[in-house]
């Protein structure tokens, strides 16, 4: 890269024709478009957002993957209780697991040793 982030995205804001201006910076700094609009889209996190309205206003369907894209996760804060609750099933399932295991070496342990007797017979 011969620019930084921050003069490639004030030369794309600053040109005329801001798409052709993509495929100027990425050959002026030896990358390839993508590279250039990932850069853009550190500074402009709306533009995708910006994209889907265009579309919408055009009469053209959102793209699928675009909309879910858009889509907030929510991250709400779990109730004490609703932790411990799983905290406590994990620790049930971890012990189930281990007695499983052990069983799983005794079954193990018992082939074996059927195995040992036919082969002596």
């Amino acid at each position: 890269m011969q620019m930084t982030n921050e003069e490639i995205y004030r030369d794309y804001r600053q040109a005329k024709d801001p798409k052709k201006q993509i495929g100027i910076l990425a050959e002026l700094n030896q990358c390839d478009r993508r590279t250039i609009k990932k850069i853009i889209d550190e500074y402009e996190p709306d533009s995708e957002l910006e994209k889907l309205q265009e579309r919408i206003k055009r009469g053209r369907p959102p793209k699928k993957e675009t909309v879910e894209e858009q889509v907030p996760e929510s991250k709400e804060k779990l109730p004490q209780s609703v932790v411990n609750a799983l905290l406590q099933r994990s620790d049930e399932l971890a012990s189930i697991m281990a007695s499983l295991r052990m069983e799983i070496e005794a079954k193990k342990a018992e082939q074996a040793e059927i195995n040992a007797f036919l082969k002596a017979n």
